[in-house]
This record gives structure tokens, sequence and C-alpha cells, in this order.
């Protein structure tokens, strides 16, 4: 397919068109943090819709390609006869091969500076140290983690623990991805080759094994996050949701729930947009059955969350973390118009907002974390709701007076997810604030000689490959978060609305990228687009599925196998 083609196609021209306007839009504010409407704006967006396009093309054709697989392992693991089963473990095991000598090579792996914070307070419910734990990061997380880790810890061999988790999560993840395959195989119409290319990708691009050696919340959810969407996918496909799907999409979905908070908002929102599509077509019975999904994460995310943070007896998560967006804006109304803020409301904004680092001069204003304060440690989240409601209506007075800072100031937190900006991976153990000595020494988190060596070489290694022309496009942020599901979007619905709900999970996932504190390019960011890059094989094979569709007289996806 040419550029023409894709210009034809009225859904990839419109998402191009968008695609190279926000890009401008992002350039402007990247530079001066402000929307400044000139010829390096118009340039900018000229160039990026251009890019846009071709990319676009290039991905058509790869997603047209009738390439038959000659190698002797892909053509093991793809031929026809495997089952179901098979194609998952052939799946898996090739995976797991392809991630492994990361994990060795960086023994026992990378844990994130919140997981080090998860494994201590674990430890002190255990009798080490002064109990201590916090809803901050999801008890459920530090409850498995601890688990896991804690018998190797007792015994001084922390390092050992950790590998094993680690271990059991590159298992769990190859797994998933195995159930995804052979998902995709049985249900839509794309060719082996395809398969061999998406396969290939996953096992040998550096982000993903590099993602799978690091310990976090985010790499528990993702796994989760990934089945969940495979068992979502197949019922709006097949039309049904039948007893297998019902469990399936249940454990799953509590899973989802249970690791991150957020995984509430994404699987309730699209089970209703499902359990509306049924009852559209007047299908009671199936929207009935998709409501009582519903009802299992409401469940899940009201009373199992709180009973486990009750029975735990965990401080309530820091409740400044729910203002992400309005303490952006503050901040850049306060940058810019500190005399319109009395005294009183430089007092309560203060609370919330470190003005110091404003007053500076030294903010980055493409990333909260760095003005975001925590509140009065005493109060339960650090903050009282008459602290917040006083805040909040200080935010509209400053809002109604300089509404062009707001967008400014939510925009400028946004544009780096627009740049290309390259995802930056953990190789080392040192960023442990949240650990704390006297439960978990520093020196646990040191890694032993060969490997602390080795994992530098690889992360000279990746930060070459970062350099590399082409090759670092498969390194952007920008293309898992933004380019792809939004070529997925374009191609999801080209001739068949009744897949509509299919792309309201990427829809809420990416809504709940634009409230992170921060998508500049850092491991906090690589953290959040685990799971947009784990859903890359099923979203585009979907895609490139309807395609194919499209081509056909009845619109649909394709069952390949009954």
């Amino acid at each position: 397919m040419t550029l023409r083609d894709v210009w034809r196609s009225k859904a990839q021209l419109v998402m191009c068109i968008i695609l190279g306007a926000a890009f401008g839009i992002a350039q402007s504010y990247l530079s001066s943090s402000t929307l400044l409407i000139n010829f390096t704006l118009i340039a900018c967006s000229v160039v990026a819709f251009l890019f846009f396009s071709f990319l676009f093309a290039l991905l058509n054709m790869v997603g047209r390609t009738q390439w038959k697989p000659r190698n002797r392992l892909l053509s093991w693991i793809l031929v026809e006869s495997a089952s179901s089963r098979q194609l998952v473990l052939r799946v898996a095991t090739v995976l797991l091969v392809a991630w492994l000598p990361y994990l060795i090579l960086m023994y026992p792996g990378n844990l994130s500076n919140d997981t080090t914070g998860q494994l201590t307070m674990f430890y002190t419910l255990m009798g080490h140290g002064e109990r201590w734990i916090t809803a901050h990061h999801p008890v459920f997380d530090t409850l498995v983690f601890g688990a896991i880790t804690y018998p190797f810890y007792a015994i001084g061999h922390f390092r050992i623990g950790v590998f094993v988790c680690i271990a059991i999560q590159e298992l769990m993840t190859a797994a998933s991805f195995g159930v995804a395959f052979a998902w995709m195989r049985k249900r839509l119409s794309v060719s082996d080759g395809i398969f061999a290319i998406v396969l290939g990708f996953m096992a040998l691009c550096p982000v993903v094994p590099l993602m799978v050696c690091s310990l976090s919340k985010d790499t528990f959810f993702s796994w989760t996050y990934l089945l969940w969407l495979v068992f979502f996918l197949d019922c709006v496909i097949v039309g049904r949701v039948d007893r297998r799907h019902f469990l399936a999409l249940a454990i799953t979905g509590a899973l989802m729930v249970l690791t991150k908070k957020y995984g509430f908002f994404v699987a309730s929102i699209s089970l209703v947009v499902l359990a509306i599509s049924f009852l559209a077509k007047k299908e009671f019975r199936t929207a009935l059955i998709s409501f009582a999904l519903v009802l299992v994460v409401g469940i899940s995310y009201g009373l199992v969350i709180p009973l486990i943070n009750a029975v735990t007896d965990a401080d309530p998560a820091y409740k400044s973390d729910t203002l992400i967006v309005p303490l952006q804006q503050v901040a850049m109304a306060y940058s810019r118009h500190p005399e319109d803020f009395s005294s009183e409301d430089f007092e309560t904004v203060s609370k919330f907002i470190n003005t110091d680092v404003i007053n500076s001069g030294q903010w980055d204003k493409t990333n909260t974390d760095s003005i975001k304060s925590y509140g009065d440690s005493s109060t339960p989240g650090g903050y009282t709701n008459e602290q917040i409601a006083h805040f909040l209506s200080i935010w509209w007075k400053i809002g109604l007076m300089h509404p062009g800072s707001y967008v400014d100031g939510w925009l400028s937190l946004e544009a780096p997810l627009f740049s290309f900006g390259k995802i930056v991976p953990l190789f080392d153990n040192h960023w442990h604030t949240w650990a704390l000595p006297s439960v978990i020494p520093d020196q646990y988190f040191d890694k032993a000689s060969p490997f602390a060596q080795l994992s530098e070489q690889i992360q000279a290694w990746y930060s070459w490959l970062t350099s590399v022309p082409g090759i670092d496009l498969f390194l952007s942020q920008t293309l898992y978060a933004v380019v792809l599901p939004a070529y997925y979007l374009a191609c999801a619905l080209r001739r068949n609305r009744r897949l509509l709900p299919v792309i309201v999970p990427v829809i809420v996932s990416f809504l709940g990228l634009l409230v992170s504190p921060v998508v500049a390019s850092n491991f906090e960011t690589m953290r959040y687009l685990i799971p947009f890059v784990y859903s890359t094989p099923v979203l585009l094979c979907l895609a490139w599925s309807q395609n194919s569709a499209s081509q056909e007289t009845e619109p649909k996806v394709i069952k390949r196998h009954s």
C-alpha cells in the first residue's frame, strides 16, 4: 500500500492529520511552554504528517505480507496441526529462552524504587524493624512480592529472592504472550509471516526483556492486563460472554484492579461499553452478564482492596496523586501570575506545591513530581478533605482568571509524549529511597561482580542502540503510547462498527497516561508504558485483520479456526 492508499482511507488520513498537528504543537510547548503559531509549528506539523503517512503505509504493507516462514524453529511453532495448548507452550518457551539471558547477565534483576519500599514494608510486617506499610502502592502487590522474596531474605539471600520473583514474573509474562498468540492464531486472519514478525519483535526487541527483567507494580499489572484484553476482545468478536469468558474476565479483571487501581477504570468502563453494545443488539442476557462483570471489578475495587488495607493496617495512599493535573495547572499559573494569589491562597497552595522550586526558576514544567508535595505525614493521606476542597476552590478561581495558563500547564506536561523520547529502562538498583537501611541494608541492592559490570555494558549497548537511525524508533516511548494505538484506532473500525468496544481499553489506558505526573523520558514513564508495549502484538494483528477483512464482501474479523 502506498501513501495514496493511506490518504484514501478517511480514518487513517484523519489520524495522520491529528498526529501531525499534535506533534507540531508539542514542539512549541517543549521549547516555550506555550503555543506559538509560527512557521516552525507549521513546518513541524507538515513533516510529522508526512512521516506518519509513510509509517502507516509501511504498517499496511507489513500487514498484507503473505510471507511463509521457512525457518525450522518458526515452522515448528506455527505448524497448522499445533493445538492451542501446544502453541501457548511453544511461544512461551521461545520468549523465555530469549529473555532469560538478560536476567542472568543482570542478576538478580532490577527493582523499581517503589518496589524496594514494598519489600521493606512486607519485611516489617514479618517483624523486621518498626511496622510500616502504606496503600500508596497496591498492598496486594506488596504481599505477593514480599511473600516470594521473604524466605530468601530471612536466611540472608535477598538477591536470590529478587531473582526468583522476577523469574516467576518472566514465566507468567511469557505464558500470557503464549495465550495471546494462540488466540490471535485462532481468531484473526493474519498470515504466518505476520505472526513470525510480531513474535520475533517480542523476543528480540530489547525494550521487552528489559521491562520483564524489572520488578514493579506495573510489570505485575501488565501481564494480567494482556490476558484480560485477549478475553475481552474475544467476547467482542464472537459476540457472546459464556461461562468460560465470564470466569476468565472475572479473574483477570480482579487481578488488574488489585495490582493497579487504574485497572478498575480500564476494566469497568470497557465492560460497561460492552454491555451497552449488547443492549443495542437486544441481547439482554449477554448484556446482564457483562454488567455482572462490572460488579466483580467493582467489588474488587470497593470492597476487597479496602479489606486488604484494613487487615494489614496500611496507611492511606497519598491524596496528592489524585490531583496531578490541577497541581500542574496551579503551578503554571503561580509561576506566571504570583501576584494573583492572596496570602491565604498562597498558604494553601504551598501545602500542595513546592513553591520554592518554582520561585528558584528550576522547575521542569514537564514533571509534576518535581513540585508535588505529600502533605502532613500525621494526617491520613497527607491532607484533610477540607484542605483538598479549599485547594480545588483556589484551582477553580485561578482557572477562571488564567485559563491559558491551565491549558499551557497541562499541555507542557504531556508534550514529551509527542517527541519520540527514548524509553529508559532500569539497569541497576541504586535508586532505593523508599527502602529503609535498617530493614534492607544498602549493600543488598548492590550487584555482585561481574553482574554489575555486565549490567553497565548492557546499558551502554542499549544507549548506543538509541542513537542508531531506524532502530531508535523501536526504542521510543511515542511509538508504543501514541503511534501504534492511533494506527489501531484508525484500522479497528474501518468497516465494522460493531467492534466499537475493542477501542475502549486502549482509549482509557491512554487517558490514564495523560494524568500521570510525568511522561518525559525516565524510568517512571517506562513503567507506565509496559501495558502498551505488551499489548502491541494483539493490537497490530487485530488492526491488520480488519484491514484484510475490509477487502471482503462481509466486513468482519475472519476466523482462522473454529
